[in-house]
């Protein structure tokens, strides 16, 4: 596969990094969350975005595959606290809220200041963004722990599929750090219609969630139901829920009409958010390291010590359906 280099233009489109060959490509866009706006397998788009991708880039919608950080999903409040600092984001300019103000997926939508590098590594395509997180005070501001992060995304083609794994890396020379991140990934293989999209997953096990979409506490505690199957046809269902994710790690399947995407991810994923709304042709596994609002809760986060930097990682593959 070869590297690409697409410069910003007066049209409003972002500076991106292609991937492709003759029938596949892909596009990474840094100052959209360092997330993938476009994947064509064998010619066709395999994500879903809600606008062009101009029209995207000033908007604070998601699509394709965004990075969320350093939180996924909502916070409970406006404030949270970590060890000895206190965070108000009551007055953070440009802050994604959802529509009921409450603060969601991070900070770096639009953020565009990754020092990029991109290079060929065997048959592989690596293309990494690093964020030096203290030298920027707009960062600083909504999440005050100094540390290096590094996301890295790698590209290979194994027996005619499109292979995409994903790394995110945070270290600290300093104090401790709360790591809450997560992927918002659209995948779309294409269908005549949304209701042949098929699912095909793990077990997993439901958390409450209000009608905020907040997990429920009740004295500290998280209300998890019952392990349950959310395979088949997608027919008129849709989703926007929270469930653990397995410890064993997982592996969901999206089927169309011709090809499939799998999502693999293992047990530094701690809960999983699936979301497919109506209107959308879509369905968004996202892998999430704690569950919805734990940086705002305090709840069951991992944390980035001096000793021990986290990484995590997923892998996206796309292939012609099994049958």
């Amino acid at each position: 596969m070869k590297i690409e280099h697409i410069q910003a233009d007066e049209a409003g489109f972002p500076a991106r990094i292609r991937v492709f060959d003759e029938r596949d490509s892909i596009e990474v866009v840094p100052s959209a969350g360092m997330g993938i706006v476009s994947l064509v397998f064998q010619g066709e788009e395999h994500l879903a975005m809600p606008l062009p991708l101009n029209e995207f880039m000033g908007s604070p919608h998601t699509g394709g595959i965004p990075f969320l950080y350093p939180w996924a999903n909502r916070l409970r409040t406006d404030c949270y606290s970590f060890e000895e600092q206190h965070v108000d984001l009551s007055n953070i300019k440009d802050l994604k809220r959802d529509d009921r103000g409450r603060p969601m997926h991070g900070v770096i939508l639009r953020f565009d200041k990754w020092v990029i590098n991109s290079y060929t590594e065997g048959d592989k395509v690596i293309i990494e963004g690093v964020v030096d997180w203290e030298i920027h005070p707009e960062l600083m501001d909504a999440f005050p722990f100094p540390h290096l992060l590094t996301v890295r995304w790698s590209f290979e083609k194994v027996n005619d599929a499109c292979v995409i794994t994903s790394t995110m890396k945070v270290e600290t020379s300093g104090s401790d750090v709360p790591i809450v991140a997560g992927w918002h990934p659209y995948l779309s293989p294409p269908v005549s219609e949304r209701a042949h999209l098929v699912l095909r997953g793990p077990d997993m096990a439901p958390i409450a969630l209000d009608d905020l979409g907040l997990p429920i506490r009740k004295e500290h505690n998280v209300k998890v139901g019952a392990s349950k199957s959310l395979n088949g046809p997608l027919g008129t269902r849709t989703f926007d829920d929270l469930f653990e994710a397995p410890l064993s790690g997982f592996e969901w399947i999206i089927q169309g009409d011709r090809t499939e995407i799998s999502i693999t991810g293992g047990a530094e994923w701690g809960a999983i958010q699936i979301y497919t709304p109506r209107d959308g042709c879509f369905v968004c596994v996202e892998p999430m390291v704690a569950r919805t609002a734990a940086l705002s809760d305090d709840d069951h986060m991992i944390i980035a010590t001096q000793e021990a930097p986290v990484e995590t990682t997923y892998t996206v593959s796309v292939r012609r359906k099994s049958m």
